[in-house]
């Protein structure tokens, strides 16, 4: 079994110590007066989307694990459009973009 397999079924094997744990939750379960939808646990988070927890650790290790670089991008055109509320024109929005 390769390293990406183990890592696979270790998660997996947490999970299921955490229904143990933490069982699902039912639908019905809810006070008489509750509206609107129950909040998802953690727990039912991680199984559900568990691709996307494995996409930048097991199956694309050139994802990265957080979308800071990104941000840091483009955190100077919102600093300037909060405070000035937008650009008077394409011409000086284009000047700020080269600087």
């Amino acid at each position: 079994m390769n390293s990406q397999q183990e890592y696979i079924k270790e998660y997996q094997g947490i999970l299921a110590r955490g229904d143990i744990s933490c069982p699902q939750r039912d639908e019905h379960a809810r006070k008489k007066d509750q509206r609107g939808r129950l909040k998802a646990l953690l727990l039912e988070r991680l199984r559900d989307y568990q691709g996307d927890v494995f996409r930048f650790m097991v199956s694309d290790i050139a994802v990265p694990f957080t979308n800071n670089q990104g941000d840091n991008y483009i955190r100077m055109t919102e600093v300037q459009q909060k405070i000035s509320g937008c650009f008077r024109s394409i011409q000086g929005a284009e000047m700020f973009c080269l600087i």
